[in-house]
């Protein structure tokens, strides 16, 4: 089984919440062990879940690939990124696509895209109550392609 991950990039909820996030992630993982997991490459959740999963796939001994599919490639990230995900991801697939604003970000939409045409599972942490975000808009086309799909909604403050 392959899964796929999808989230908020909002750094203070990722921060706030990275002990659900860790035991959401390691709990499917340890469910179904799955052979490759795909990540965005984004800062946010893709980036903590990226590392969550590396020290989870340490810890277990597990052979899971660790697999970050970039929108554009490596060469238009900061250097801290780039070290990061090198550091981190078993692969890096870069789909070379221009990110603009002019074609609506066509270069994430198809990056999502991927994420969901390899996924037998989409794991989904969007902001809660954000509706209208890339984290939404990918949980929504999993679904309609009847992809499995588990959604954790992460709040900004740990006071709500």
């Amino acid at each position: 089984m392959k899964f796929s991950i999808t989230g908020t990039r909002n750094k203070l909820a990722v921060e706030n919440n990275l002990p659900f996030i860790a035991s959401m992630l390691e709990k499917h993982i340890m469910e179904i062990k799955p052979i490759e997991m795909y990540f965005g490459g984004a800062l946010g959740i893709d980036m903590a879940a990226l590392l969550i999963c590396k020290e989870i796939k340490k810890h277990h001994n597990l052979q899971t690939q660790l697999i970050t599919v970039l929108p554009n490639t490596l060469g238009v990230l900061t250097d801290n990124h780039v070290y990061e995900l090198l550091g981190n991801s078993d692969v890096i697939i870069p789909l070379n696509r221009e990110i603009k604003k002019e074609d609506q970000w066509d270069a994430y939409h198809k990056r999502n895209d991927y994420l969901i045409d390899k996924a037998d599972l989409l794991i989904g942490f969007p902001l809660d109550g954000e509706d209208r975000s890339g984290t939404m808009s990918t949980i929504r086309k999993a679904k309609e392609l009847e992809k499995y799909v588990a959604v954790y909604s992460i709040k900004e403050s740990k006071d709500d």
